[in-house]
């Protein structure tokens, strides 16, 4: 049985949570596609993906989807063909799309229960969040990977306590703004690599630009740091799914 390890240890009845959860993923750069992975391998049956890119070779350092084979193609075309390869029985829907107040609606009209905010552009990301609050769906959202390397440093918290990272310190900035102060559950790593004496943090400001945002400039990231963000958030939803009641809580 494919997902026969997976109801060992969450049972009969929290395998068929599983089965009957919808669950999307916004953006699957390197955190997102390790985040949707792990969901897949979980055995969640309905799979939403988000992504309006395409896969570049110098993605492979850290997206599980970039391949010398998936090289140019849309990264929710690659997504969508390794997630039918790993649980043919998926369901997924896959929008090749920016996100926006035009389209993120038409997303989430999928029967979403869960989400995990993956994406790096800024205006999307404060309005995918700003959604999924007021439309009350259980989320993780990612901050930055760029510039870490310590695989300890990777923290979960709520975006008010997250510390020494810049994309974090921008959105909890353009959270307030919008009169959002906590309540929003975030993975990032708190570490920055100290480059020619000065911490690449301190090297940034909020009126920086975010990843992927034009005419920023590239940002040096490591394989495994995006991964860990990723399944971590991966597995906090994964164990809302399972423990409605608090059950696998700590």
């Amino acid at each position: 049985m494919r997902f026969s390890r997976t109801e060992l240890l969450a049972g009969h009845e929290g395998a068929g949570r599983l089965r009957n959860s919808t669950v999307a993923v916004f953006g699957i750069g390197g955190v997102g596609s390790y985040a949707l992975e792990a969901i897949a391998r979980a055995g969640v049956g309905t799979i939403v993906i988000a992504d309006f890119d395409i896969v570049e070779i110098s993605n492979v350092n850290r997206q599980l989807i970039a391949l010398d084979s998936t090289i140019g193609r849309s990264k929710v075309d690659a997504a969508a063909a390794r997630l039918v390869d790993i649980n043919p029985e998926v369901h997924v829907t896959a929008f090749n799309e920016y996100i926006s107040s035009e389209t993120l609606a038409g997303m989430l009209n999928c029967g979403v229960e869960y989400a995990v905010d993956a994406i790096d552009t800024l205006e999307p990301k404060i309005h995918l969040i700003q959604t999924l609050l007021a439309r009350n769906i259980p989320f993780v959202s990612c901050m930055g990977s760029a510039h870490s390397i310590d695989p300890c440093s990777v923290e979960v918290c709520d975006i008010s306590d997250t510390k020494n990272c810049p994309h974090a310190r921008t959105i909890r900035r353009k959270l307030r703004e919008c009169g959002i102060h906590k309540g929003v559950r975030c993975v990032y790593s708190s570490d920055r690599l100290k480059t020619a004496g000065k911490n690449v943090s301190e090297e940034r400001n909020e009126t920086m630009p975010l990843p992927r945002e034009e005419g920023r400039r590239p940002m040096g990231t490591i394989s495994y740091v995006p991964g860990i963000i990723g399944l971590t958030a991966a597995g906090l939803l994964l164990r809302d799914i399972l423990s409605p009641k608090g059950t696998f809580q700590k």
